[in-house]
This record gives C-alpha cells, structure tokens and sequence, in this order.
C-alpha cells in the first residue's frame, strides 16, 4: 500500500510518498502562513514528481505548529470550557492545573453544568434540559462577567471567567 507522509514545519513542509517501505518521491516546499496552502503545493509538487500516484491508502499530517503557539504564548485563541458534569466534577475547575499565564491567554471563561453518564454502571445523571448550557451561551453574549450562579438557576453550578492582564491577550 502506498502512503504519503506531510511534516509542516515552521520553515519547510516535506512531504514524501512511500511504498512497500521505499521513498518513492519526496518535495519540500516553504511553509505557508495558511498550513493548508502549504500541504496543497507539496501534495501537488508530490503528484508531479511522483506522475501516476493512485491508490494511496493513508495521508498522514504532522505539525509542530500548535506546540509551538503554546511554548512561544503566542497566536492563541480565547476559548471557553464547558463541562457537562455537576454535581461531581465541580472540586478542580478546568484550566485549574494550567500554567497561570497561558489559561490568562486563552481562558473565555468556565462552566460547569449538570449532567454527565456513570460509564461503570451505565446510568445517566443530573440528566438536565439543556438549560444549563443555553444559559451559559447567552452569558456570555452578553458579556456577564458574574462569577458563580446559583445551582438552581439554568442548572449551572460553577461559573467562572479569568481575564488576563491588558495587551498579553488578556480582556480588559
């Protein structure tokens, strides 16, 4: 079976196509600010070199770019967590065991709602409507920047937002 191997690195995306454990074709072509763009030009410089390249059984993609977004602290996306678990997850926060600057970067803020399965005995829990998690969308549209709401309010227990400091990604 034939393969096609993608490295993206932060200068150079390679690709190769391997078959029967032998290096059939290789390009390597300048990494893109759009990763995507990249993969494309290699993919087609591959299929050049490589001329009729059919049955390819597998593509497979590494990066280092999300690695590297999070040790350098940089090019990150604020993004909210929300876990469908309360009552029993509600002792460790998430973002709780993150290094505290990187959670200021990308931490929208937190929910915990009701709900969640017991996988060992097959029973669901805090089953809920739903509410919980509409209630926590609108929050957050609307900029609500409260910290805990009451269990009994759209079933949400723990509520949180962690701004950062101004201009390192923080909100003000």
């Amino acid at each position: 079976m034939r393969r096609i191997g993608i490295d993206v690195g932060g200068t150079n995306t390679d690709a190769v196509l391997v078959s029967q454990g032998r290096v059939e074709a290789a390009v390597k072509v300048p990494t893109t600010a759009d990763v995507t763009a990249g993969i494309l030009s290699a993919m087609r410089l591959l299929r050049e070199q490589a001329g009729d390249a059919h049955e390819v059984g597998a593509v497979m993609i590494g990066t280092t770019h999300f690695t590297n977004a999070v040790v350098q602290r940089r090019d990150l996306a604020e993004v909210a967590a929300v876990r469908i678990g309360a009552p029993a997850t509600t002792a460790l926060p998430p973002f709780c065991d993150w290094p505290e600057d990187l959670a200021a970067l990308v931490a929208g803020g937190t929910w915990i709602v009701e709900g969640g399965h017991d996988f060992a005995h097959g029973l669901g829990f805090g089953a809920g409507n739903g509410s919980g998690v509409l209630f926590m969308s609108q929050a957050k549209k609307l900029g609500n920047r409260h910290r805990r709401f009451p269990s009994a309010t759209a079933k949400i227990h723990h509520i949180t937002f962690q701004p950062g400091p101004p201009g390192l990604g923080g909100r003000s």
